[in-house]
């Protein structure tokens, strides 16, 4: 299928790794030309080589900091290029214990996961909405924000405020044909799940999937890249799931019951 994408301005913020490393892989496969953003150059660009991408170019800046934002929304004003999609794919990494979580931390992986990007979002609709051209902005959530998932007290609240976050920017940039949607990823083999989970933890966290593994990140961008292109172009203000059906049975446990072995018939 032909999404529609060459030639088309991406702009992806996080895409040294994981996921938003995979979205860049195949928004530039489909022929879209492909702006790069992190926190450091150097990581974007071994990124680049690693796997033989050429960005558009570079844009780097904190998600963390509304003035950097705001430079780095000024510096695509300056590049004079249009950006029609964007794809944020950030996070801060670890586990957050509801009783020994620093409130610090707490507050800066806020800033990091939903009120950076938020407010870069909104800045980049109002551009997308003067020029009267359409686009997307695609953000990640995550499924921690559907219950109570461990030691997520941060990264769970963080999720819920983008899944609300993409109805209320929805609402407002829809009528300037300005798309908004989120994709919230189940348990996702990335480098960094790959830095702590052991086999063993593998094997558990599988189990409860009802599909009995756990999700690529090629598989996420996939999702993602087809959101984001004119082909995704109807939906709109909501959370696309991606989890493998791991909500759905977290939330409905029943289960039908093995059928009893038959009866021995009598000669």
């Amino acid at each position: 299928m032909d999404l529609e994408l060459r030639d088309r301005h991406a702009l992806v913020v996080g895409a040294s790794r994981g996921i938003g490393l995979e979205v860049w892989r195949q928004l530039a496969a489909e022929g879209a030309h492909v702006t790069v953003a992190g926190h450091r150059r150097e990581t974007l660009e071994a990124a680049a080589a690693e796997h033989g991408l050429t960005p558009a170019g570079y844009l780097v800046f904190d998600i963390a900091s509304e003035a950097s934002i705001d430079d780095a929304i000024a510096q695509l004003d300056e590049a004079g290029t249009p950006v029609e999609i964007v794809v944020l794919s950030v996070a801060r990494p670890g586990f957050d214990s509801i009783w020994s979580f620093d409130v610090t931390e707490w507050e800066l992986n806020m800033r990091t996961k939903y009120i950076g990007p938020g407010h870069f979002s909104r800045q980049l609709v109002r551009q997308m909405a003067a020029r009267g051209n359409g686009g997307a902005i695609v953000m990640l959530s995550g499924i921690a924000s559907t219950g109570a998932m461990g030691d997520t007290l941060a990264t769970g609240g963080a999720n819920s405020a983008i899944d609300n976050f993409v109805k209320l920017l929805a609402s407002a940039a829809g009528p300037y044909g300005v798309r908004v949607l989120a994709v919230s990823p189940g348990t996702t083999v990335t480098p960094r799940f790959e830095q702590w989970a052991s086999d063993e933890t593998v094997a558990a966290m599988s189990e409860i999937v009802p599909l009995r593994r756990l999700g690529s990140a090629a598989e996420l961008a996939s999702v993602v890249t087809f959101l984001a292109s004119p082909r995704g172009g109807y939906v709109n203000g909501t959370t696309v799931v991606v989890d493998g059906g791991l909500t759905t049975a977290a939330r409905y446990r029943a289960v039908a019951p093995e059928p009893e072995p038959a009866a021995a018939v009598q000669p």
